[in-house]
């Protein structure tokens, strides 16, 4: 995973960790499950963690839409097991 910045680094693992973990945020954004606030601060949340390298070899090994939960070192575990469960209950 290449990156310019350190901010973009971080952006994109949250991006790739929400993938792997089955929460796609546009649709959480435009289902109002999510709002920009939440995800401004999820964000800046990977954007604070000093261990990406642990982010980007988990994400290596794991598979778009099949991992029920990030590993727990992750500062949004909790903030993806939530939009993951809310969008399961939604498309149930």
């Amino acid at each position: 995973m290449q990156s310019d910045s350190p901010d973009r680094l971080h952006t994109e693992l949250f991006h790739h960790m929400a993938d792997a973990t089955g929460v796609n945020l546009e649709t959480e954004l435009l289902s109002g499950r999510l709002n920009l606030n939440d995800l401004t601060s999820a964000i800046e949340r990977c954007k604070n963690c000093s261990g990406p390298t642990a982010c980007e070899a988990w994400l290596k090994q794991s598979q778009p839409n099949h991992e029920e939960t990030p590993p727990g070192y992750c500062r949004n575990s909790a903030m993806l097991q939530v939009q993951r469960a809310l969008g399961y209950l939604s498309s149930g």
